[in-house]
């Protein structure tokens, strides 16, 4: 029996519809995504995109917004890279000069994350939904190669 939620007849927690079928997005907490990109794509952002395809037919919104759109609010650095969690935090992701990941620093102050969660919001408005952008710019791309 699992620990959250409801289960079938079968002990299975009710979300588990089975293999090749897609679990009920419905129940699922909504989350949102916006990937800024810059064009021409490179491997690893049509890689990404991709997989963010992927996640966006199980419910996961994704918005694509153009670089220039942001170029704006990077008059002293790139933006960073925000994963905003409701309104209790938000993470500023850390990348190497090499831009691995390199850990994350949390915020729990209410006005900064209030500021990120605008912020972040004000982007996803502006940019273009993944299904209309994926077709368009980046599924006649020919596969990615040395990721």
């Amino acid at each position: 029996m699992p620990v959250h939620g409801r289960s079938d007849r079968r002990g299975r927690p009710s979300w588990h519809r089975g293999p090749g079928t897609r679990p009920s997005v419905a129940r699922e907490p909504r989350s949102r995504r916006v990937r800024v990109v810059e064009t021409p794509l490179i491997p690893y952002i049509q890689w990404e995109l991709t997989i963010l395809h992927t996640k966006f037919g199980y419910g996961e919104r994704v918005n694509v917004l153009d670089a220039t759109e942001v170029a704006g609010e990077e008059t002293q650095s790139p933006l960073p890279e925000l994963c905003v969690m409701g309104t209790d935090a938000v993470y500023v992701l850390d990348h190497t000069p090499a831009n691995e990941p390199n850990g994350a620093v949390r915020h729990t102050d209410p006005a900064t994350v209030t500021r990120a969660r605008t912020f972040v919001q004000r982007l996803y408005a502006a940019g273009e939904t993944l299904d209309t952008y994926f077709p368009r710019e980046v599924a006649g791309l020919s596969a990615p190669r040395g990721l």
